[in-house]
């Protein structure tokens, strides 16, 4: 993806082409460090049906869209900016307001009300799947908005190489985003002369030219402290290095014997699981430390255990201090296992894939 205007080589990608006011009202977003999710690449996406090291049985998304069957809202702002851009998202953004003016808004492009109605009435397995729930702005195998997505896509991955504790960090950086968004959104519509009841499609289309070519002129502003507070403690969360104590954190899981996948957040984002790991979770009381239990797991386990895997499931978020409220605040009970039916795993999952809110 090309760099904005303004932004040198060290700007994290999430931060790419963002108006450097953003950068003045949300600091965190240079200031802090976003990783490259490698493991959630939309090139050559892990979610599709072949994809490799995908077992039966677990979630795909067969649609050739995948996770852009969502419906975004774009700030004034932020469609002033598309449409300044041109290109094909422009066009299609165009073509979306020439089609219906359902949803449109001086503050806002909202999805038409149907295809609004038909996301929120989403049934388990949808997301990633249907066709009719395809967003506006992807045509052609790819979206015409990337330079310009908004907090609720920019921050948005099926997987995260910081596991749990990586996708609660996106989610916090997604609330600061989004804040800065709406703040500029309602800032150009206190400012300017918003089109009236009954406007054409070309009066919005000049007014969100205007509103992108306003924000550019705002002088830098802050946010409230607490939006960065919620985001650098997510960070630094995320950024903990293994203790010496940890217990299990299982909330997802799917398949059975070779093809077990267990999770700490989502359903897209599983690990294959070992057979001596449920030997190694039982252990892991709160008391004993992973490394004895690790030592006791390997003195009875015939094949052999990288040392690695502890880090490995810590940073996944299998693992979590026990003083962790997710931990307990579910129902995990991982009994001294001999084969998988013997673990149990339940959590809060609700059959939905994240809302992009």
């Amino acid at each position: 993806m090309p760099r904005g205007e303004g932004m040198s080589d060290d700007v994290p990608s999430v931060a790419d082409d963002l108006p450097l006011l953003y950068r003045a009202m949300l600091p965190e977003l240079v200031a802090l460090r976003w990783p490259e999710e490698s493991r959630a690449t939309c090139a050559d996406c892990v979610m599709r049906p072949d994809a490799p090291g995908l077992r039966p049985g677990w979630p795909t998304f067969a649609d050739p869209s995948r996770c852009c069957t969502y419906a975004p809202s774009l700030p004034n702002h932020v469609a002033g900016r598309i449409l300044r851009r041109g290109g094909p998202g422009a066009a299609r953004l165009r073509a979306r307001l020439e089609e219906t003016l359902d949803g449109v808004e001086a503050s806002h492009i909202h999805a038409p009300g149907a295809m609004r109605r038909a996301y929120d009435g989403r049934r388990p397995g949808d997301f990633g799947n249907r066709t009719d729930l395809r967003c506006s702005y992807w045509s052609q195998g790819r979206c015409t908005i990337h330079v310009d997505r908004v907090a609720s896509c920019r921050t948005w991955f099926c997987r995260s190489v910081d596991g749990r504790h990586g996708q609660l960090s996106w989610s916090a950086l997604r609330a600061g985003l989004f804040a800065v968004e709406e703040a500029l959104a309602e800032r150009c519509v206190m400012d300017g002369e918003p089109p009236g009841e009954g406007a054409s499609m070309e009066a919005f289309v000049e007014w969100y030219r205007w509103c992108a070519a306003h924000v550019d002129g705002l002088p830098p502003q802050s946010l409230a402290p607490e939006r960065g507070a919620a985001i650098r403690a997510a960070v630094e969360r995320r950024d903990q290095p293994l203790p010496d104590v940890v217990v299990p954190l299982v909330t997802h899981r799917v398949g059975s014997g070779d093809d077990l996948g267990l999770s700490a957040w989502s359903l897209y984002d599983l690990t294959r699981a070992p057979g001596w790991l449920f030997r190694f979770l039982s252990r892991l009381d709160g008391q004993r430390t992973w490394r004895e239990a690790l030592t006791a797991t390997r003195a009875e386990w015939d094949a052999p255990i990288a040392g690695d895997w502890p880090e490995r499931l810590w940073r996944l978020g299998l693992l979590s201090r026990p003083d962790d409220h997710m931990a307990t605040s579910h129902d995990i009970a991982i009994a001294a296992p001999v084969s998988v039916q013997q673990v149990t795993v339940t959590g809060r999952y609700t059959g939905h894939p994240p809302r992009r809110e």
